[in-house]
């Protein structure tokens, strides 16, 4: 079983980073391993490159402006 998610919040001070304010949005997910009706296991993805970027810890290289400047289909 699984599920996605999108998380939003205002950023607030991270791991040292001074809050900007900025409303920060990003996705996960969460796969189930389910036996007899209940989950034994999760594992969970989170979209982090995103988030650090939106949280400016981090700058896309030049390819990567381009590249990441439309949507991927």
């Amino acid at each position: 079983m699984g599920s996605c998610h999108t998380y939003g919040n205002t950023h607030s001070e991270y791991r040292g980073l001074a809050p900007t304010g900025k409303k920060i949005v990003f996705t996960g997910i969460q796969i189930y391993h389910v036996v007899d009706g209940k989950a034994t296991e999760v594992e969970s993805v989170y979209g982090m490159l995103d988030f650090f970027k939106q949280l400016g810890a981090i700058e896309y290289t030049q390819k990567a402006k381009i590249f990441f400047s439309k949507p991927l289909s």
